[in-house]
């Protein structure tokens, strides 16, 4: 989000539509991830989806997102940020 990231991380990690949808295919085809949405806009890209275990869910949905952004994932994950049950339905509908 622009909350957390530069702009110059932002920039490059911005998805054309294309790359959207195969990042939520990659993400339904992923081990933990049973459901899944991306929300992309020009100040954030989110992923949300329902894992089946929680560790294993947030490294491969971080390793998906770093592929697809092109921002590697060391650079990536300093600005990565996890919601989970209660809280993830709140941050949704306070963005959308």
């Amino acid at each position: 989000s622009h909350r957390s990231a530069p702009v110059s991380v932002l920039e490059r990690a911005s998805l054309a539509a294309d790359t959207q949808a195969k990042l939520l295919q990659d993400t339904l085809a992923a081990e933990p991830a049973t459901e899944a949405a991306v929300l992309a806009t020009c100040n954030r890209i989110e992923l949300y989806a329902d894992v089946d275990k929680f560790h294993a869910g947030v490294a491969e949905l971080s390793t998906l997102l770093a592929q697809h952004s092109g921002v590697g994932l060391d650079e990536l994950t300093p600005y990565l940020y996890v919601h989970y049950e209660d809280r993830a339905v709140h941050h949704l509908f306070s963005v959308a």
